[in-house]
C-alpha cells in the first residue's frame, strides 16, 4: 500500500513539473531516490528524467520524495551481491601481484657492450627470462581477469533465474550495479593498456635464440593455429588434385542403345588408334567430298531460282536482246531439268523398297513410336511447300498491280526507205574527179621543177 501512494505520489509530481507520467519514468526515480545521500544530490539526477532541477518546485519536489522513500533498499541489493564482491577482490589482488611483477621488472637493466665481463651473456640470459615471466604474469592476470569476470556473469545470471525480483525497485538497483561493474572492469582494462603502451618490455637481442619450451600458451597456440591452417590447405590441394585426376581418367560410357549404330561406334573408337585413323583418311575425305558436291548443288539451284525470279520481276517490262532472251531460257530450262531429277530421285526413295526398321529394340522391348510411324506412315501427306489460300493469292496480285513501274515511253520505229529509181550513183564520178585532181597536181609539181 505504501509504495503504491509513493506511486501515486511520483507522477502526480510529474504531471505538474513535466506534464507527463510514465510508469517507468516513476520507477525509476523512486529507484535513484533510494540510492541518494541526500535531497540535492537526488534533485541533480532529476536533470536525467527532463526535470528543470533549478526550480523551486523540483527542490520541493527532490525533499518530499527523498524523505518518504525507505533507505534499506540499497544495503539489501549490495547483500545479494556476494559473488560480484568476491570477484572484485580477486581482481584487486591480482592488480598488486601484476604491480609487483612490474616493479621488479624495472629494477633490471641491459649490460652495455663495453661494460665487459665473463658474465654478460648470463646477465642477458636473466634478463631475458625476467621480461618473459613479466609478460606470461600479464597475461596469466589478463585471462584469470576474464575468467574472474565471465564466472561472476554467470553467478549473476543464475542467480537471476533461480530468483524473482521483490520488486521494481530492486531491479533497478541490480542494473545500476552491474553497470557499475561493467564500467569498473573496462576501466581497469584500459588502465593496463595505457601501462603497457608507456612502459615497453625490452626485446630479446636477435642472436639469442628463443628456446621452443619456453613458449608461452599464447604462442603455442598461435603456432598451432598456423600450422591447422597450412595442413587444410594442403588437404584441400590434394582433393582438388585427385578430382582432377579422376576427371581425366574417368572412362566415356558407350551409348548401347537402340538409336546407336557400328558405323556411330567404329568412329568412336578411331579416337584411340592412328593407325586406323590414318587408314580410314581416305574414305573419310570420299565422303567429305560428295557431302560437299551435294551441299554445291543445293547451293547452285538455290541461286539460279533466285536469278530467273531477279530476272522475272525486274525485266518483265523491258524488251530484251536476242542473246539475253536466250540466256534467261536456258537457265530456265537447266532449272527445270535439275527440279525433275530431285523429283525423281525423292519419289525413289519415298516409293522405292527400303527395309523398314524393326521397332523391337536389343533389350526385346517395343518401341512405340517406331511402330506407330511404320502402321501410319502410308496414310501421313508429306508437305511439299507451304500451302497457299486463295487471299494470299488475291493479296500477291493486288501488290503486284499497286507496285510503280518505271520504264521508257514507247515511240514509234521507222525504217529508211529508198527509191531504187531516184538513186544517184556517184561512185564513177567522184573516182574521174580524183583523177583529175591527181592529173592537176602533177602539173604544178612539174611547173615546180622548171
Amino acid at each position: 500500500m505504501a509504495d503504491r501512494e509513493l506511486n501515486r505520489f511520483v507522477s502526480d509530481s510529474l504531471l505538474k513539473l513535466v506534464g507527463v507520467s510514465e510508469r517507468h519514468l516513476v520507477d525509476y526515480l523512486v529507484a535513484t531516490a533510494k540510492r541518494a545521500a541526500s535531497p540535492d544530490a537526488f534533485r541533480a539526477s532529476l536533470a536525467d528524467a527532463g526535470v528543470d532541477a533549478a526550480s523551486d518546485q523540483a527542490k520541493v519536489f527532490a525533499a518530499q520524495l527523498w524523505a518518504r522513500v525507505p533507505r534499506a533498499a540499497a544495503s539489501s541489493a549490495a547483500g545479494r551481491r556476494p559473488a560480484a564482491a568476491a570477484a572484485s577482490a580477486s581482481a584487486r589482488s591480482r592488480d598488486a601481484e601484476a604491480h609487483r611483477l612490474r616493479m621488479q621488472n624495472d629494477s633490471f637493466e641491459l649490460l652495455r657492450d663495453d661494460d665487459g665481463g665473463g658474465g654478460a651473456a648470463e646477465d642477458d640470459e636473466a634478463a631475458r627470462r625476467a621480461a618473459k615471466q613479466a609478460r606470461k604474469a600479464e597475461r596469466k592476470k589478463g585471462k584469470e581477469d576474464a575468467a574472474a569476470a565471465a564466472a561472476a556473469s554467470r553467478e549473476r545470471e543464475k542467480g537471476r533465474s533461480l530468483r524473482k525480483r521483490e520488486n521494481r525497485d530492486d531491479a533497478w538497483a541490480e542494473n545500476e550495479a552491474e553497470e557499475e561493474e561493467r564500467r569498473r572492469r573496462l576501466e581497469r582494462a584500459r588502465n593496463r593498456e595505457r601501462q603497457a603502451a608507456r612502459e615497453p618490455l625490452p626485446a630479446p637481442p636477435p642472436e639469442i635464440e628463443i628456446d621452443e619450451g619456453a613458449e608461452d600458451e599464447y604462442e603455442r597456440a598461435e603456432r598451432n593455429r598456423e600450422e591447422d591452417a597450412r595442413e587444410r590447405d594442403e588437404f584441400a590441394e590434394r582433393l582438388r588434385e585427385r578430382d582432377l585426376a579422376a576427371t581425366r581418367t574417368k572412362l566415356t560410357v558407350e551409348d548401347r542403345s537402340s538409336k546407336d549404330d557400328p558405323e556411330s561406334r567404329r568412329r568412336r573408337n578411331l579416337a584411340d588408334d592412328l593407325d586406323a585413323r590414318r587408314a580410314a583418311l581416305p574414305e573419310i575425305r570420299e565422303r567429305s567430298r560428295q557431302e560437299y558436291l551435294s551441299n554445291r548443288e543445293r547451293d547452285r539451284l538455290e541461286l539460279l531460282r533466285r536469278k530467273i525470279a531477279d530476272e522475272e520481276l525486274l525485266f518483265k517490262d523491258y524488251e530484251l536482246t536476242a542473246e539475253e532472251r536466250d540466256q534467261h531460257l536456258y537457265d530456265k530450262e537447266v532449272l527445270r531439268l535439275a527440279e525433275e531429277r530431285l523429283q525423281i530421285k525423292e519419289a525413289y526413295n519415298q516409293h522405292g523398297y527400303v527395309m523398314p526398321e524393326d521397332y523391337i529394340t536389343e533389350k526385346g522391348k517395343i518401341d512405340k513410336e517406331r511402330k506407330q510411324a511404320v502402321l501410319y506412315q502410308r496414310y501421313e501427306e508429306k508437305d511439299n511447300g507451304k500451302p497457299v489460300s486463295d487471299f494470299d493469292t488475291w493479296e500477291q496480285q493486288q501488290i503486284h498491280h499497286a507496285a510503280k513501274k518505271t520504264r521508257e515511253l514507247q515511240q514509234d520505229e521507222y525504217d529508211f526507205v529508198f527509191d531504187e529509181q531516184k538513186i544517184d550513183f556517184v561512185l564513177e564520178s567522184t573516182l574521174h574527179a580524183n583523177r583529175k585532181k591527181d592529173e592537176i597536181l602533177a602539173q604544178l609539181d612539174e611547173v615546180k621543177r622548171r
